[in-house]
């Protein structure tokens, strides 16, 4: 699913405690290859040699429409989604209790508010706070999962290349899509994916290293 966008840019400003694009680059990293998504062979060596790579020219996702929030708005009218907000910071904690395996003693509740809200409310939610001086930061992770009400939505992507790219790696079926939006310069700690993934980059910036 599409990456943390903000909904809306900064606004030519910087976010109390954010820290510049500028200062994440180390000068050991090296850039992630762009490949051209009908090099079917260059996307394959690279999946091979377990490289990340930039898919360029063409979308899973039909972009349209989810870059015009009033459409999508529409789209997903009836949508619930789970959203997580916390104050006084841009970055957004993130704690689940069952990974929590050493059993440590940390209450994520402390860190971060979590409910589940129409999606429109999340909408109105994060552009309200993104404008506020003490700023809060608002991050919506919701599963594709049992939303009927985006069949349609879910039928227009491009099942086709990924269940091609799945089965010629042996990866097995799709097992989830998730949605991931936040409020203008908001973000969420580094972390790494469990599983292998296709993140459809929609709208704003996405620090992959």
């Amino acid at each position: 699913g599409p990456g943390p966008p903000g909904l809306e840019k900064p606004r030519g400003r910087m976010v109390a405690g954010a820290v510049a694009p500028e200062a994440w680059i180390s000068p050991q990293w090296v850039s992630i290859d762009a490949v051209a998504r009908a090099d079917d062979k260059d996307v394959a060596a690279h999946i091979e040699q377990q490289r990340p790579l930039v898919i360029r020219g063409g979308s899973i996702v039909p972009v349209a429409g989810w870059t015009d929030l009033t459409k999508l708005g529409k789209t997903m009218a009836s949508t619930k989604v789970f959203v997580k907000w916390c104050s006084k910071r841009p970055s957004v904690p993130y704690f689940r209790q069952d990974r929590n395996l050493g059993n440590y003693d940390v209450d994520g509740k402390q860190y971060t508010t979590s409910l589940q809200m129409p999606f429109d409310h999340f909408v109105k939610l994060a552009n309200a706070e993104a404008e506020r001086g003490d700023y809060i930061a608002v991050y919506c992770q919701e599963p594709f999962i049992g939303h009927q009400e985006l069949e349609a939505e879910f039928s227009s992507w491009d099942w086709q290349w990924v269940l091609q790219q799945s089965q010629l790696n042996g990866w097995g079926l799709p097992e989830t899509n998730s949605l991931f939006m936040a409020s203008a310069g908001a973000s969420v700690p580094a972390h790494f994916d469990e599983q292998h993934n296709f993140l459809n980059q929609v709208r704003g910036e996405k620090l992959v290293v």
